[in-house]
């Protein structure tokens, strides 16, 4: 004996899956367009490069064997 489960009307009145994907994404698409500080002018770029960049000259050396695929993968059998 077969039986149907229905869904509980309050799942049933909400929109579907793909449906709510689409307007998340619409929405998030709106707000990116409209947002001035996911956009980067190349000044702007390059200041944040240089702020990155400004301390480096502190980072030690690695040695050749830090970078190696043996010390990498050191703890994987």
């Amino acid at each position: 004996m077969k039986q149907k489960l229905a869904a509980p009307k309050s799942l049933s009145s909400q929109p579907k899956v793909p449906v709510l994907a689409a307007e998340l994404l619409d929405k998030a698409a709106r707000e990116s367009a409209t947002s001035e500080d996911t956009r980067y002018d190349s000044s702007r770029l390059r200041e944040f490069l240089a702020d990155m960049a400004q301390f480096s000259d502190r980072i030690p050396d690695l040695p050749d064997e830090a970078l190696s695929r043996e010390s990498i993968y050191c703890d994987h059998n």
